[in-house]
């Protein structure tokens, strides 16, 4: 995957989430979409980047009563 920075970044990812990951494209695939350059889309069907995330982590935490959440946490 690409980081901050367009910084190439290898993650290890064990095999039940591999298998989940293959079910996941399985279903996007039966749903007609084609192989696409994201992995993740939001509901509307856009690219899921890292602010987007880091969006939905903070208003998480906000909801949880956890306060200001950092990326560290």
């Amino acid at each position: 995957c690409f980081g901050k920075g367009s910084k190439q970044r290898q993650v290890p990812i064990g095999r039940s989430a591999m298998e989940h990951l293959n079910r996941y494209l399985l279903f996007r695939a039966s749903n007609g979409e084609g192989p696409d350059s994201w992995l993740f889309k939001t509901v509307q069907g856009k690219k899921l980047t890292r602010q987007v995330c880091w969006k939905m982590i903070a208003d998480y935490g906000h909801e949880a009563g956890l306060g200001r959440v950092t990326p560290h946490m």
